[in-house]
């Protein structure tokens, strides 16, 4: 069976049924990941996820599509009770097409930079499990196997320059001004009257809808 694959605009697969963007797998806070980290508390829906959840890399809040760069881009499938295989990076070429016809349409979109550059943690049967045209994106670092997603890589040239320069600026503000840490995000106001807009995460806990309407252009 092949997996079931969301529609970013509609939020719905082709079948109507669930969602299938990176799974919220079932992690306890406090337990040791893949990775060695810890994984900690992240407020709502914090502690065991139920088996089958899904949170999909991007949701439209009001009229504006949100998409989250970074692993929730990974996009995996059920192969078993608790277990998953990576299947592909979104978008693919329908939800690519959707996305640019939005932006050239001049409708709001916003990127949510949770981490750039990404590298996502695999263990050995899940990449095993990884199909051909994501092999070239597996490598490894001191922790073990992880799968590299190519940063804004959907986005036109000029628009992904300008997105890799904002957030090169925001990290070495962040180094100079602490303080900074405080808010969740940090925005490129100055680009308050362009379709596409970007805003930083200042931490590494996940990203909050509440946190995100309270931008001042949203």
């Amino acid at each position: 069976m092949m997996p079931e694959t969301i529609d970013p605009i509609a939020g719905r697969g082709p079948s109507g049924g669930r969602p299938a963007a990176r799974p919220d797998a079932p992690v306890q806070a406090g337990a040791v990941l893949a990775d060695g980290r810890t994984a900690r508390d992240s407020g709502a829906g914090a502690g065991w996820q139920p088996a089958g959840a899904y949170r999909a890399p991007c949701r439209t809040l009001g009229d504006t599509l949100v998409i989250f760069e970074g692993p929730r881009r990974l996009v995996w499938a059920r192969r078993g009770p608790d277990q998953w295989r990576p299947v592909r990076v979104w978008p693919d070429r329908d939800e690519h097409e959707d996305v640019l016809t939005r932006i050239a349409a001049g409708r709001p979109v916003l990127v949510v930079v949770e981490e750039l550059p990404c590298s996502v943690p695999l263990l050995p049967e899940e990449a095993g499990q990884a199909p051909s045209e994501l092999a070239g994106l597996v490598g490894a670092d001191e922790h073990g196997l992880v799968l590299a997603v190519p940063g804004l890589d959907w986005l036109p040239a000029a628009l992904r320059e300008r997105g890799e320069e904002f957030v090169r600026r925001s990290r070495s503000i962040m180094e100079t001004d602490p303080t900074l840490l405080l808010s969740a995000f940090i925005t490129d106001g100055d680009a308050a009257a362009e379709p596409v807009r970007f805003a930083v995460r200042t931490s590494a806990r996940r990203t909050r809808d509440a946190e995100i309407v309270l931008l001042p252009w949203m």
